[in-house]
This record gives C-alpha cells, sequence and structure tokens, in this order.
C-alpha cells in the first residue's frame, strides 16, 4: 500500500513539473487594441470627437502629429495565447512589442519616394490630452523624448490613395517602459507618432488623413513564460532517485 501511494505521488508531481515545463518553455501573445487615439496640431489644438490620427502636413502647412493608447490589462482576444489578462506580477514578462496600423485607415499622400515615421513616448497628462487641453507642450510632446522606433516606407506618389497595413517593431526603451507600466500599476502604454521627414515646401505629405476606424492600431505583445517554482525540480528529482533505489532493491 506504501509502495502505491509513492508511486502515486511521484507520478503527480512529475506530471505537474513536466506541464509547467511545456507551459514555461512555449511563452504566449497577446494583442491589444487601442482605447484612445487622436491628433495635436502645431498650433496646439485637438478636436477632441475627432478620432482622426492624421500625421504629417497639409498643403495650409498645419503639421500633425498622433498618438495611440493601450490599457495593458485589457482581457486577451481570440486568437491570444495569453490565457489571462495581465497584472502589476506579470511586470518584466514583456519580452517583445510590434505596432500594427490597420490598412485602409484613411489617405496618404507625398511627392517624395518615401517618408520616415518615428515613434515616442508620451509624457503629458493623457485626460488634458483627451480632452483637447495640452496644447501646444502635448503637440511637441508627441515627436520627442525617448524613440521606440521608426520606419520609412514607400508613399503613394502625388495623390491621395488609401493607407497600407503599417508595422513597426519597438525597441529596448519601449519594453522598459511597458514592463515599468505595469510594475507601477498605471498599466497604461502611448505612443506618439511624428513625420520626421517633410520637406521644407508648404505641401502635403501625410499618413491616415480622414481616418476614421477605430481601433486605428493593435499592439501585439511576447509575453515570457512564468518561471517554475524552485523547489518542484528538485523535489521531482529526488522522488525519482528514491523510486529507482526501491526499484533497484525490489529487483535485488
Amino acid at each position: 500500500m506504501i509502495a502505491i501511494r509513492f508511486q502515486t505521488a511521484l507520478a503527480q508531481v512529475t506530471f505537474c513539473g513536466a506541464l509547467l515545463t511545456g507551459s514555461a518553455a512555449l511563452g504566449a501573445t497577446l494583442s491589444l487594441d487601442t482605447v484612445d487615439q487622436g491628433w495635436y496640431r502645431n498650433d496646439g489644438s485637438h478636436t477632441p470627437s475627432n478620432l482622426n490620427t492624421l500625421t504629417g502636413r497639409l498643403s495650409n502647412g498645419r503639421e500633425y502629429r498622433s498618438w495611440y493608447g493601450f490599457d495593458l490589462t485589457a482581457a486577451p482576444e481570440d486568437g491570444d495565447s495569453q490565457e489571462a489578462a495581465l497584472t502589476q506580477a506579470d511586470a518584466g514578462r514583456i519580452t517583445g512589442a510590434t505596432l500594427v496600423f490597420a490598412a485602409r485607415n484613411g489617405l496618404a499622400r507625398s511627392s517624395d519616394q518615401s517618408e520616415t515615421l518615428e515613434f515616442y513616448d508620451v509624457t503629458s497628462d493623457t485626460g488634458q490630452l483627451r480632452a483637447g487641453q495640452g496644447g501646444l507642450a502635448a503637440f511637441e510632446d508627441l515627436g520627442s523624448g525617448r524613440q521606440y522606433g521608426s520606419l520609412d516606407y514607400a508613399t503613394p506618389g502625388n495623390s491621395s490613395r488609401a493607407v497600407n497595413q503599417i508595422s513597426v517593431t519597438l525597441d529596448a526603451e519601449a519594453l522598459e517602459d511597458l514592463n515599468a507600466s505595469l510594475a507601477t500599476g498605471e498599466a497604461q502604454f502611448y505612443v506618439g507618432a511624428v513625420l520626421s521627414s517633410l520637406s521644407s515646401q508648404q505641401r502635403s505629405e501625410y499618413l491616415w488623413a480622414w481616418s476614421r476606424l477605430t481601433p486605428a492600431a493593435q499592439l501585439n505583445l511576447e509575453i515570457a513564460p512564468v518561471p517554475l517554482p524552485a523547489g518542484l525540480p528538485l523535489l521531482a528529482g529526488a522522488l525519482g532517485g528514491l523510486w529507482l533505489l526501491r526499484r533497484k532493491r525490489n529487483q535485488a
């Protein structure tokens, strides 16, 4: 009876250890939609009811910069391998991040062959940002500070055409801020977007003009596996050793 109980306990511990080891090796992915988005103009104005994320400059000389906000504790969607929403305890588990901007959301235009799109952190008060109270400081903030990434994209030419899907992999500074946001319990992540390659001429160079799609972007996160309990492999190994020793004695 004692031998049967011992072997049953060993099997249970070994199974749990294998299960945890297998899940830990896989990691997970999580996709988050924007919960907030908008633009600021170079005169410091923003219309809160306007969901447009126009980035660049119109022919009237006005420059626009955009922001995209995400809730890091949002529930996983269908297709995510992350089974539960992230919490403060998950700080440090975000190991990769990619921003994906939806295709056919507004229009793009530029007579240059390519334009450079850059992404920065947002330090402005998000409540004032949404309410249109950020002013010129918010406009400046959306195109300065800690840079999260950049990309060069091929423009459609000197006529307005639908924007293609755009993806950018965020760098180490973004990952650091993502994990820090979880650690503090704030759990918000905001990204500013600026067209940094604007010419000195008064002509149209823009992305996402007349866009209205919500969400306008998606943040795809790579989540590291939860580390195994430190004592579990040792316990499984010890029980395994005892089982082998008992088996050898029985055979003798």
